[in-house]
């Protein structure tokens, strides 16, 4: 087979390019991966070229106006008539051979406008350093030996415009307090009086598509869309900042051309209003003391959709709302800015000491009265350090609110879309056909509600001794045909205490310090960690709830952790786990199930890097790495599950233990040479299937091989 390329590519200077490629290959052309053509003699050809237009204008008007043009077409034609063996020649008629082709031919331009000046003027760098304008023309023609012909064309537009104002547009309201320590936040608070951007967009696209089957089957469509959108954020204060932006898509289709002009030079639009989106958020973070962080925000999404291909509920409004407020209390903050040990006060220096003259002699007063105030100062830095044990009490919370409403008959009003309002401000679809203000079934929508609530603190005791403690809580209820909710927080199930309390984590570390303990440790902790949780789920149906289940479950993950480094080298775990799950169906079935578990586990590892060379002359001293890394690890638990049916007592309907150890050695030569080997002995227990037993041993080496 034959294939032939040919390209030009053509610059002068950086006003005009142009470049252009024609191929044609054969219908035997095939390369080496494969073994025959593709039965096709093709030809094909592009053109593209770019003018910049701004070169003929004034540098210093600091445009940039690049124009492109650009057209293919390629032609394909069978090496034989379709579903024949009768090869194709000129010999056939043109209308014959026209009729099995595949002709593709496109065409387009495009051009933009957009100000690359760096010039430092107030319109050039505000005004119109942010402007862009662009547009783009495509037109299609194609035909094949099932399609008459294709005609596609498109068009698209857009223009953008935004503004950044600067961060030194602001005022001082409050400067004449002064710096004093108590209102020197105050004083510093600045006020902005523009806004931090805002940007603006308008888009159009127009689609054609028109076609005719070989057998006379017409089709057609078409689209032009207008899409316009504003954005914008205003930064008041430092900790206080306003998000809004708002988009809206229009459908022109069917609008005729001199009415269509006729509402741009009015500056309207028309058409169809088929969606519209808005984005708004309030963030608000003052910091106006070390101790104390807060964190609020307020945030809403709206959309609004009229699908006109449908004649019922093609209207919907869907709205998601969120708040969420968080804070942080730091009492040893507040303390330390209080109280500052060393006589050395938060709102002042520390008043010069004066020495005393020798040899001048104490009188008993003078003893008492400083006897006095080291005993009121000791009180003082003890009621202090009280305090300072306590970790940031730390709060969060969150509200999430979705809805969605099908089948109403306009716009919501504004208060719905910003969220201040559950109420639409319209009528339903069934509302205007019933004609009595009742809502009918008719009208599909959903809702949902979500709340969280999270506390979390902390006690160090020393250095050393740490508790954690975190309580949450969360709510959710979610509505469509039926009206379902969930609940949850954390629990404490222990024996017979069931009741809400935290979760806590206890943390005991620097017990290597410990005199019979110094010599051989590195590093030892003890961990324990209590995590619980209540769950409940129900149904609401006429304003009450019916519980329909409810779990509790309980972890000591670990009850007892204990974690060893020891100074040769060797490292230590060892974790003791209980847990235990109730779940209590309170639906057609009455009944419960329970799971309690328990599992200890001891893991000891042991790691070694070194290295050596080979001392012979012909491997030139070549240095090897000899790692070796040994590990043994245990463990041994048991799971049992019962049930208890119409509230009696539980039986055991399953329960396992199982056991196994296994130490495991890896070995590493050198870079390229490792291997390992481990030995897995373990027995399982199962009260309805009984005993199994099982061993294991495996090697493995890996040699990699590879070339310098």
């Amino acid at each position: 087979g034959i294939a032939m390329r040919a390209r030009l590519d053509f610059a002068w200077a950086d006003l005009l390019r142009f470049n252009g490629e024609i191929n044609k290959q054969d219908a035997d052309f095939h390369n080496v991966a494969t073994r025959f053509g593709n039965g096709d003699n093709k030809i094909s050809g592009n053109f593209n070229t770019s003018v910049s237009l701004d070169k003929f204008l004034p540098s210093k008007l600091g445009l940039s106006i690049p124009v492109s043009l650009n057209y293919a077409r390629s032609e394909s034609t069978p090496k034989y008539m379709p579903g024949t063996d009768v090869q194709v020649t000129n010999a056939l008629p043109d209308t014959t051979i026209k009729r099995i082709m595949t002709i593709n031919e496109k065409r387009g331009m495009s051009v933009s406008l957009s100000f690359k000046s760096r010039s430092q003027s107030f319109v050039m760098k505000h005004l119109l350093s942010k402007f862009r304008a662009s547009y783009s023309r495509n037109e299609g023609n194609g035909s094949n030996s099932r399609t008459r012909y294709s005609r596609t064309s498109s068009e698209s537009g857009n223009v953008n415009w935004g503004i950044a104002f600067g961060r030194d547009n602001y005022v001082r309201p409050f400067k004449w307090l002064g710096t004093s320590r108590l209102f020197i936040k105050l004083s510093d608070m600045k006020l902005y009086f523009t806004p931090s951007s805002f940007s603006t967009k308008i888009s159009g696209t127009r689609n054609s598509n028109q076609s005719e089957t070989r057998s006379g089957v017409p089709s057609q469509n078409s689209a032009f869309n207008v899409n316009r959108s504003i954005a914008g954020q205003y930064k008041i204060f430092e900790s206080f900042s306003v998000d809004y932006n708002r988009s809206y898509v229009n459908d022109l289709r069917g609008v005729p051309q001199d009415t269509l002009l006729s509402l741009l030079k009015q500056m309207k639009m028309g058409g169809l209003l088929t969606s519209v989106n808005q984005n708004f958020s309030i963030k608000y973070n003052p910091k106006l003391f070390s101790w104390l962080t807060n964190n609020i925000s307020y945030s809403t999404g709206f959309k609004y959709g009229f699908n006109r291909q449908q004649r019922i509920s093609a209207r919907s409004a869907t709205r998601n709302k969120t708040m969420n407020a968080s804070g942080s209390f730091n009492l040893t903050n507040l303390v330390k800015s209080i109280y500052r040990p060393g006589g050395r006060s938060a709102r002042g220096r520390r008043a010069p000491v004066r020495r005393k003259l020798p040899g001048k002699v104490k009188d008993g007063k003078g003893k008492a009265q400083k006897k006095e105030s080291g005993s009121s100062f000791s009180i003082l830095g003890l009621f202090a350090k009280a305090f300072m044990i306590f970790e940031p009490f730390s709060v969060n919370y969150s509200k999430r609110n979705n809805m969605t409403v099908y089948g109403i008959t306009g716009m919501p009003v504004s208060a719905f879309q910003f969220g201040f309002s559950d109420s639409l401000g319209v009528p339903l679809e069934s509302q205007l056909q019933s004609g009595n203000g009742s809502s009918a079934s008719t009208n599909r929508g959903s809702a949902s509600t979500s709340e969280t609530m999270s506390l979390s603190s902390g006690i160090a005791l020393s250095r050393n001794i740490k508790l954690s403690l975190k309580y949450d809580e969360n709510y959710s209820l979610n509505s469509s045909t039926t009206t379902t909710g969930q609940r949850g927080k954390s629990w404490l199930l222990y024996k017979d205490m069931s009741m809400p309390f935290a979760n806590w984590h206890v943390r005991f570390s620097g017990a290597e310090k410990l005199p019979f303990l110094r010599n051989y440790m590195q590093r030892v902790s003890f961990d324990h960690t209590f995590s619980g949780r209540f769950n409940q789920t129900f149904n609401v149906e006429g304003g009450k709830e019916t519980v329909t289940k409810e779990d509790k479950s309980a972890q000591f993950r670990p009850l007892l952790g204990m974690s060893m480094s020891l100074k040769n080298g060797i490292t230590v775990n060892v974790k003791y786990n209980t847990s235990e799950k109730l779940i209590l169906s309170k639906g057609f079935g009455i009944g419960a199930n329970r799971t309690t578990s328990a599992d200890l586990s001891f893991t000891a590892t042991y790691s070694k890097r070194s290295d050596f060379r080979i001392p012979l002359p012909f491997l030139k001293n070549k240095r090897l790495k000899n790692n070796i890394d040994i590990s043994v690890t245990f463990s041994m638990g048991n799971n049992t599950t019962e049930k208890s049916r119409g509230g009696g007592n539980f039986e055991v309907t399953a329960e396992t233990s199982k056991w196994f150890f296994k130490p495991n050695v890896n070995y590493s030569f050198s870079d390229r040479v490792r291997g390992g080997a481990f030995f897995e002995v373990g027995k399982t227990h199962n009260k309805l299937i009984g005993d199994s037993s099982y061993k294991e041993l495996g090697i493995n080496v890996n040699i990699s091989i590879r070339g310098n």
